[in-house]
């Protein structure tokens, strides 16, 4: 029997299944060689796999090769390259997707729409999303999961949460079945809103409608938590993750670090490395760092520097965050000669740090007037540039 484009394209997708993008290239190479000619199915297996892999150029680059061979890229298409765009933080490229898909003339389908609304909530455009929402219900198309979880997304980014209710009321409306994401959407809306009381209501429905809670939601609700300085519920909290089985991370470590910080107990921020270690969590920069700010947030500048140094002797390489987050204390203390000696040491360790650290130290500098460490300040920053990937404030963020 001789293979047609079903059993080919049936390979490539058994390939890309299993992560052998590489295999599947090959697969598509041996289809065009026996003179197959390829449809957009088989395109879109390719950018599939690539899409799986986060690899934009090369789903950019198949559609390239798709066009130029004549096959005309379709909704699916579209769809599947904007949302890697999206997976991959281009939101550019995203926009100009679905704009060449509207210039095609492709009409919009419920994938397309929720990737807009998508689109549009991480750029903060909230009446835009809601406004999809409205074209999608004129145009008879069911709105999903996916296009309620966005629209609460965008909704939670824009710290909009007054629109929830509605949003709820429209969900029942379409028969739709809210799921975990969509509970933990709302939840993570009204904790970084300090609505925590909300958050515990929408917490309780969600266990009321037999949904299993997973580590995510948990470190959405501690993080509410240590915005507001509640340690008891924090600890009700960390108490429930082990009743539904869920083992604390370095993360959920991390929040609870934050929390006694945000209670001015510095002391009991500490014990929280003896609970890591009962719970068989080695604990990690990310802890060490919270506990850095910890201490520089309560004026414990020589208790941060201990710490520091403490994370050397344990093996454990402070990062960008963490070197960020002991200049600022030194700063806040305005103690130039720590601050300098860290820049020199994150210099040797190779280490960048981010503007927003230099800055702050120039800023000092200029104050105080001390023009000779300000020249070794530029210097160094010429030769070891800022990286603004380092995320200053990196506790508890998941």
């Amino acid at each position: 029997m001789k293979p047609d484009e079903v059993l080919f394209n049936s390979l490539m997708d058994a390939c890309v299944h299993f992560g052998r993008i590489e295999k599947a290239e090959a697969v598509f190479r041996t289809m065009t060689e026996a003179q197959i000619a390829p449809s957009a199915i088989s395109f879109s297996i390719l950018m599939k796999g690539h899409a799986l892999r986060r690899d934009l150029q090369s789903a950019l680059r198949v559609k390239k090769e798709m066009e130029a061979s004549g096959v005309k890229a379709n909704a699916i298409v579209f769809g599947c390259l904007t949302d890697t765009a999206l997976k991959c933080g281009s939101d550019d490229v995203a926009l100009q997707l679905l704009e060449e898909m509207e210039a095609a003339g492709i009409e919009s389908t419920v994938v397309t729409y929720s990737l807009k609304i998508k689109l549009y909530g991480r750029q903060r455009q909230l009446q835009k999303a809601l406004d999809i929402l409205e074209e999608m219900e004129a145009k008879n198309l069911r709105p999903t999961n996916v296009t309620f979880n966005s629209l609460l997304d965008a909704v939670a980014r824009c710290r909009e949460m007054q629109h929830v209710p509605q949003l709820l009321r429209l969900i029942k409306k379409h028969g739709v079945k809210p799921d975990l994401i969509t509970f933990s959407t709302i939840i993570k809306g009204y904790c970084q809103g300090s609505e925590l009381g909300k958050a515990f209501e929408t917490f309780d429905i969600l266990k009321q409608q037999g949904h299993k809670p997973d580590e995510i939601l948990f470190n959405s609700l501690l993080d509410g938590c240590a915005r507001v300085g509640d340690v008891n519920r924090a600890h009700t909290l960390m108490q429930e993750m082990t009743a539904f089985g869920i083992r604390p991370s370095n993360v959920t470590f991390s929040i609870l670090v934050k929390t006694y910080s945000s209670a001015k107990d510095v002391d009991r921020a500490f014990e929280v490395l003896d609970l890591a270690k009962e719970a068989g969590v080695e604990a990690g920069k990310v802890i060490y760092t919270c506990l850095i700010q910890a201490c520089t947030s309560n004026r414990q500048l020589k208790r941060a520097m201990e710490t520091f140094e403490c994370m050397w002797e344990e093996r454990i390489t402070p990062d960008g965050a963490t070197f960020a987050a002991l200049i600022a204390g030194c700063v806040q203390e305005n103690d130039e000669n720590a601050a300098m000696s860290l820049v020199r040491r994150a210099q040797k360790e190779r280490v960048h740090l981010n503007s927003k650290s230099y800055d702050l130290l120039e800023s000092r500098m200029r104050r105080s007037r001390n023009q000779t460490a300000a020249a070794e300040l530029s210097k160094i920053r010429t030769q070891w540039p800022a990286d603004d990937r380092v995320r200053v404030n990196r506790c508890g963020r998941n």
